[in-house]
């Protein structure tokens, strides 16, 4: 992805356009606190449940239009990459379309 590009992806999502530009130009990195200072990053949470719980009823905003997320009870399953199925207890895996 160009510089170009993704300067006006951000700028599109209400992100840091001038961060993304940096980010392609000079392989720029941040720390996630960082991120959430500079408006990269909307929220942190020390693991994926209690991102879910905090994301739910967040109100953003795609192209065109806005909408609020839902994820309480949200289902998470685990996907390994590749072909091989994996322990269906442990894992999920769809087969490519």
């Amino acid at each position: 992805m160009s510089a170009a590009s993704l300067r006006s992806l951000a700028k599109s999502h209400g992100r840091n356009a001038a961060w993304a530009d940096s980010a392609v130009r000079k392989a720029s990195n941040l720390t996630e606190t960082e991120a959430l200072r500079l408006h990269v990053i909307d929220m942190l949470a020390p693991s994926l449940p209690a991102l879910l719980a905090k994301a739910d009823g967040y109100r953003t905003k795609g192209p065109g239009r806005s909408f609020t997320l839902h994820l309480s009870g949200a289902t998470i399953d685990d996907a390994a990459p590749g072909l091989a199925r994996p322990s269906p207890s442990r894992w999920a895996w769809s087969r490519p379309r």
